[in-house]
């Protein structure tokens, strides 16, 4: 196999990693907000409950340990892929994981995670910030329930993690039938539910043209996106709409190239307000994150930058950014074949002996060995 063959061959398997980490990344976002609507809204009128609150990626703190029940506190804040407020004074935090880890070790990780959601935390989005109780969900997907399942009674006890409040673990995943369904239900446990039904225990499926519909511009959450879609999400819904502004964009024709200034502030700020949970947090932004990050805007454009397509302002310090924008046939593709390419090339490069790099080899977000959130 020639040189050539074996990168085409190595860039294609980089892309199928690249559009697997991209639907796991989607599939979490559908399962947060799947869930978080079985509670958001009526169940017969589907009209918002008044009494009900969301939230993602929202910060809370522990209380010190002195007012904790156990006398334990863990001293970090946690941010919960999920949060949900009933009536003011009931709690729901939920973590979802994908792809639950059969691996004893990473197995433990998740409920390490989880097991720092099981105390008394103050930031809930009521007025004094607490409420009287909560309980704790695991979300995974239907593929990979019985890992968490199995995990749960016959592993965790020999953790000495125990949870004191209710714990549940919910599968979820898409079903295809002429309407494709969401799907929900509960394998463990009985979470809180609102309406006549137990609907969870039997499973609850959400079709998938309501969450698309209602949701469809939720594109991020409060975990790093694969490089190549956060760059797609730059690229169509930022820098494009700039460039559409002028005059000259009208003329321009493919292959042509058209000057964009614009900074990582402004980034961050269009997407966290179009295509993040903004919406569920507008009334209490305090402790809500913007989502995305700089740094992870930065690393996006820095990939910008190494094909070619962008360069940092001079005298800017990585703050601003001027991009060569071009019109492309199919976004998606493009960034994903570049960016793909790009990183082979890095892999294959030979290095001369005495300049190996010590630097470990960088991950591309969606493929770590664990996605466990130590820190907010």
């Amino acid at each position: 196999m020639t040189m050539p063959q074996q990168l085409d061959e190595k860039v294609e398997q980089r892309i199928n990693k690249i559009k697997i980490a991209v639907d796991d990344y989607n599939d979490t976002i559908h399962a947060i907000i799947g869930f978080v609507n079985l509670y958001l809204l009526d169940d017969k009128t589907y009209q918002p409950r008044l009494n009900v609150k969301g939230f993602q990626g929202r910060r809370l703190t522990p209380l010190p340990a002195s007012k904790q029940p156990t006398k334990r506190s863990v001293e970090r804040d946690v941010c919960p892929d999920l949060g949900i407020v009933i009536e003011g004074n009931r709690g729901i935090l939920g973590e979802v994981k994908k792809n639950f880890p059969e691996e004893v070790e990473r197995a433990e990780k998740e409920f390490t995670q989880l097991k720092k959601y099981d105390q008394e935390l103050m930031g809930w989005p009521v007025v004094n910030q607490q409420v009287q109780s909560h309980e704790i969900v695991l979300l995974v997907h239907l593929t990979t329930s019985v890992y968490a399942e199995e995990f749960y009674k016959e592993g965790l006890p020999k953790t000495g993690i125990i949870f004191q409040r209710p714990f549940s673990i919910v599968e979820f995943g898409r079903v295809p039938q002429k309407d494709e369904f969401f799907f929900l239900r509960t394998v463990l446990g009985e979470p809180t539910e609102i309406g006549d039904k137990k609907g969870l225990k039997y499973g609850v499926k959400v079709p998938m043209r309501v969450l698309l519909h209602d949701y469809a511009k939720v594109k991020l959450y409060d975990a790093e996106p694969p490089i190549p879609y956060l760059v797609e999400l730059i690229w169509v819904n930022v820098v494009l709409p700039i460039a559409s502004e002028s005059p000259k964009f009208e003329h321009l024709r493919r292959k042509q190239k058209f000057e964009v200034t614009i900074t990582i502030e402004d980034i961050v700020e269009r997407l966290d307000e179009g295509f993040s949970f903004h919406f569920w947090h507008w009334q209490n932004p305090d402790r809500q994150p913007r989502i995305p990050h700089a740094e992870w805007v930065r690393e996006a454009c820095q990939s910008l930058i190494e094909s070619g397509e962008a360069e940092w302002v001079e005298g800017s310090e990585e703050s601003q950014l001027l991009i060569f924008y071009q019109i492309y046939d199919d976004v998606k593709k493009h960034f994903e074949l570049s960016y793909a390419t790009i990183e082979e090339e890095k892999e294959l490069k030979p290095m001369f002996p005495g300049f190996e790099s010590t630097e470990s080899k960088p991950v591309l977000p969606g493929f770590e060995s664990t996605d466990v959130n130590e820190e907010c």
